[in-house]
């Protein structure tokens, strides 16, 4: 485990402290940053969170917005005491009650946030809980929408609902779903006080007033938790509707210093329909034996394979504890004799010989495809999409593709790329029988780039040459170079293994350069300018033997 402690310095900074035991020492660092940055950093995020929650048709920008500011919070917090590039770690940041604000659920290290690779959990400094059992005999308690608001009843009905069918299925004690409208509290405190977990989904109220889940005429605020007779071990709150988060998080550190063990809890504006998908998901990988911070990292990964990167819900969940507790699920054992067993399994076969014909549908129709976003790189204006049966799609909607499907993408003044999808185990591949890279505007550009949910596509320009690629060795990697006069100096673009042709602007007026990497040596070619570019020979083994009119030996 790595230990951050962050404090509130009193002088309009914050430091941050790590730890960790490495070859039986302990290894600290510490840093500063400005309150002041980091306060106005995570306003702007939460304000873009908010923003791409009600606008997820322009997710994609919107969410490279959330990148971009996100990793400045990442830059200026931990980077100058982070580097480890291991997976699964267990990172546990402790606040205190004026700090707790801060997103790092969202940081973001230029490649990936770190709630995609590690398990991370909170802590508030100073608390008074005690020392639990890390495996409980639990009693649930599903509750939500106290307020009885009309907008989100279905999606929370829908939700808990679930969750109930899930607790039957592993034979678990549980009371509700418990839906509003309540107005008196008594009750929700018989609720909360008899059980060890506590479910609520529903509206949070955060002002400078009153802080809470809104009943239908008050407000269930942490004094209120104070009066119990007894807090739960676990508590997920599962609330939506509160866009600034920088005194949200201080309600659920004071749960947490009342003895709540484990709080799971959202950040930001969230979408309801999605954040009932979430909870569905890690309440799967719990009951499956997972301990709570396993199953918040495994429902993130699974959140992002079935609805989208780009979609920030699997990002606006905090864990407060150390997210250690796992659940005793019961075995329920029968006495069956072995006629009963054989009628069984005639039962079992009928069912599955009366829904075999219509299986392979319905698993096409609800597993075999995959949402991808379409966005055009080079082209403004005009972009169009076919399908397999020529018809014409819309390009500003996402496009389900099912495996082995077709596709054409089109407009005028480029050549037309048809590429065929496969679908295995969710992973997508793409394939088309037209050149993959080109060279344009002093660049090596791919055509087609996959990067999680969004396709990335530039299409090549009309009356490109065709430049072959034969005699290529094993173990030998390619690149173009280019000279930049804007940053005087020269860069590479790999050609891609699979590639025997690219295409190349006849036009090209700047010089080329090529790379050849073979047991690791490297050669560096010079493009002969007095030759035709369009009838130039990339033959690797003539040019590593220096037989090349084309290309010029230059150095190793």
């Amino acid at each position: 485990m790595i230990h951050f402690q962050i404090i509130n310095s009193n002088d309009e900074n914050i430091r941050i402290f790590s730890f960790y035991q490495k070859n039986n020492e302990i290894i600290s660092n510490n840093t500063t940053c400005s309150l002041n940055e980091i306060t106005e950093l995570s306003n702007q995020l939460y304000i873009t969170l908010s923003e791409l929650n009600n606008n997820l048709h322009n997710r994609i920008q919107l969410f490279e917005q959330l990148k971009g500011i996100s990793y400045k919070l990442y830059k200026k917090c931990i980077h100058p005491i982070f580097n480890n590039n291991d997976e699964n770690l267990k990172l546990q940041f402790e606040f205190d009650i004026e700090t707790g604000f801060i997103p790092i659920e969202f940081f973001y290290d230029g490649f990936t946030f770190l709630v995609e690779k590690h398990l991370i959990t909170r802590k508030i400094k100073h608390n008074n809980n005690t020392k639990i059992e890390n495996s409980i005999n639990q009693n649930v308690s599903i509750s939500g929408n106290f307020n009885n608001d009309l907008s989100i009843k279905k999606s929370i009905s829908e939700e808990l609902n679930s969750i109930s069918s899930l607790l039957s299925k592993h034979s678990l004690n549980y009371s509700g779903p418990n839906m509003g409208p309540i107005i008196n509290k008594s009750e929700i405190n018989n609720l909360i006080s008899n059980c060890n977990i506590f479910h609520y989904s529903g509206h949070f109220t955060n002002n400078e007033n009153k802080s809470g889940w809104n009943l239908e005429k008050n407000i269930y605020t942490i004094s209120d938790f104070q009066n119990l007779d007894k807090v739960p071990f676990f508590l997920f709150s599962n609330t939506c509707g509160v866009s600034n988060n920088l005194t949200y998080s201080k309600f659920f550190l004071k749960l947490f210093q009342l003895g709540i063990n484990h709080i799971l809890f959202t950040t930001g504006e969230i979408n309801t329909e999605f954040g009932q998908k979430f909870s569905i998901l890690f309440y799967n990988n719990l009951l499956n034996g997972n301990d709570i911070s396993l199953s918040l990292l495994n429902a993130r990964r699974q959140f992002i394979k079935k609805y989208g990167y780009s979609n920030p819900c699997w990002l606006q969940y905090n864990l407060i504890g150390n997210g250690d507790l796992t659940l005793k699920t019961k075995e329920v054992k029968k006495n069956i004799k072995p006629i009963i067993n054989i009628f069984v399994l005639l039962f079992l076969i009928t069912i599955l010989s009366i829904s075999f014909v219509n299986f392979k549908k319905w698993y096409k129709e609800n597993f075999e495809n995959k949402i991808i976003h379409i966005i055009p790189e080079n082209v403004n204006k005009e972009f169009k999409i076919f399908d397999k049966n020529h018809f014409y799609l819309s390009s500003h909607k996402p496009l389900r593709i099912y495996n082995n499907d077709f596709f054409t993408f089109y407009a005028d003044g480029y050549d037309s790329l048809k590429v065929k999808f496969n679908l295995i185990n969710s992973n997508l591949r793409f394939s088309t029988n037209k050149p993959t890279q080109y060279i344009f505007n002093n660049n090596l550009y791919n055509t087609l780039v996959l990067e999680n949910d969004s396709l990335f596509i530039n299409l090549v320009n009309n009356g490109l040459c065709d430049i072959n690629i034969n005699n290529k060795p094993q173990n030998t990697n390619i690149y173009f170079g280019f000279y930049s006069k804007k940053n005087n100096k020269r860069f590479w673009r790999k050609i891609n293994d699979e590639s025997s042709q690219i295409k190349l602007n006849r036009y090209f007026q700047n010089d080329l350069f090529l790379k050849i990497e073979k047991d690791k040596l490297k050669n560096y070619f010079l493009f002969n300018k007095n030759n035709k570019i369009c009838e130039m020979k990339l033959n690797i083994s003539s040019i590593l033997n220096r037989n090349s009119n084309d290309w010029i030996f230059i150095g190793f």
